[in-house]
């Protein structure tokens, strides 16, 4: 089902996990830059760190996709938005959730899928290419801006 699909941002579980998340904690933004602004036409141009555009699902025998780049991919390069829902939760599905910056803040990837998902996770003190990395950003809504 595509709308299961997201690979530009991340939703709350809930309006109270997020309420308890804003009132418990005081992250600041690390850029003033949107997410969106991630994904903008910049791209095209080089040099650039915004590589999401240029990655691709593959198959992977009969069963599997693997998460491939089309061009050369760099330290520190841009693949995308993990895609998960945002919990500030102690009940969160510790097999399929990412641990955030501070206790009970995590990702759930257990009901959400985006392109990035499809990458194995590797086995502890294997070898791995790729970071995962929270960083608070500012976005917009109606009542103005916040740190998402």
């Amino acid at each position: 089902m595509e709308s299961s699909w997201s690979d530009a941002s991340n939703n709350w579980y809930s309006k109270d996990e997020e309420t308890t998340f804003k009132l418990t904690t005081a992250f600041r933004a690390s850029s003033s830059r949107s997410l969106s602004s991630l994904f903008n036409d910049r791209a095209l141009r080089e040099p650039c760190p915004n590589k999401s555009i240029y990655i691709t699902l593959e198959p992977k025998g009969d069963k599997f996709l693997s998460v491939c780049p089309i061009i050369p991919v760099l330290e520190s390069d841009f693949l995308g938005i993990f895609s998960g829902t945002i919990r500030f939760s102690e009940n969160v599905n510790i097999n399929h959730s990412i641990p955030g910056l501070t206790r009970n803040l995590s990702l759930d990837y257990s009901q959400v899928t985006g392109t990035l998902n499809q990458m194995q996770v590797s086995k502890p003190d294997g070898d791995t290419n790729v970071r995962l990395e929270w960083e608070p950003v500012n976005e917009m809504d109606d009542t103005g801006s916040y740190v998402s």
